[in-house]
């Protein structure tokens, strides 16, 4: 399935969560061809499509570590590659 969600969307382009009281709910609730909005410094920098979701903490291990407690961004996303915009909140 992972050569499938890189051949539609052209590379790798992924991002995780770590456990946390909004993040799993949120995750969760996320679906195929969802809009993916990052916002950082009050700002929303980028917007994508969900492809896939996955949680896998020993892959997400491999691929990001682990933070200062420990933990690993388990609950992955796939996307589109994402789009660059410029839109204060």
């Amino acid at each position: 399935e992972l050569k499938g969600i890189r051949d539609e969307a052209g590379r790798f382009y992924a991002w995780g969560a770590v456990w946390g009281i909004r993040n799993v709910p949120t995750w969760e609730q996320m679906e195929r061809d969802d809009f993916v909005l990052c916002v950082y410094d009050g700002i929303y920098r980028y917007v994508a499509r969900l492809l896939a979701k996955y949680d896998n903490p020993e892959c997400a291990e491999a691929i990001w570590g682990t933070n200062e407690k420990g933990r690993t961004w388990r609950y992955m996303y796939f996307l589109t590659k994402p789009i660059k915009i410029y839109q204060p909140v």
